[in-house]
């Protein structure tokens, strides 16, 4: 990050006189950024980590393996896809190369929607005047949904009680696509 600012600033000119790598990091130093200018250059001669190149290489073929699938794919069947063709890679290092190359796998399902937004209730009386008393049995009955996670998909139950007694009754459990 510092290399990248010193040669962003390096050939500026300031007052008729071009900045250069030994005032940048002399300015670096005072300000408690230390750098040498050594250090600066050394890094320029320096050969790319193997990381570095490695990284390069598999961005290239996770790209490739994930365009090929129309974006669909997630790290772990980029994983799948790679090491079936011979190219030897782990998975946290696809999962951290698509996060920076900004690739993400499509989920699957959606998850239902239990709550709508509606427009204020115009002519609808409340009948129950948000008192869940009731006086007597069978006078009122509370109601409620509730979506389960199954190995189908996604499920509702309804539940059904008097508050005037312990009874409960759940209502009839179907899948979420035909509620």
């Amino acid at each position: 990050m510092v290399i990248d600012y010193i040669d962003a600033y390096r050939d500026r000119v300031v007052e008729g006189k071009k900045l250069g790598v030994e005032p940048i990091c002399a300015v670096l130093n005072d300000a408690g950024m230390r750098i040498a200018p050594r250090t600066y250059y050394a890094s320029k001669t320096r050969a790319p980590a193997a990381r570095t190149v490695r990284d390069g290489e598999l961005k290239k073929e996770i790209m490739r393996v994930f365009g090929e699938n129309y974006g669909v794919y997630g790290a772990r069947k980029v994983h799948a896809v790679l090491n079936r063709e011979g190219i030897r890679v782990a998975r946290c290092t696809v999962e951290r190369l698509m996060r920076a190359s900004g690739l993400r796998g499509l989920r699957r399902g959606r998850r239902p929607r239990t709550t709508l937004d509606a427009a204020p209730a115009s002519g609808v009386e409340d009948l129950v005047v948000r008192s869940f008393t009731a006086s007597a049995p069978n006078r009122l009955w509370v109601a409620d949904i509730t979506y389960v996670r199954t190995f189908s998909g996604w499920a509702y139950a309804a539940p059904v009680s008097s508050p005037c007694g312990s009874v409960m009754e759940v209502g009839l459990l179907g899948l979420a696509e035909s509620a």
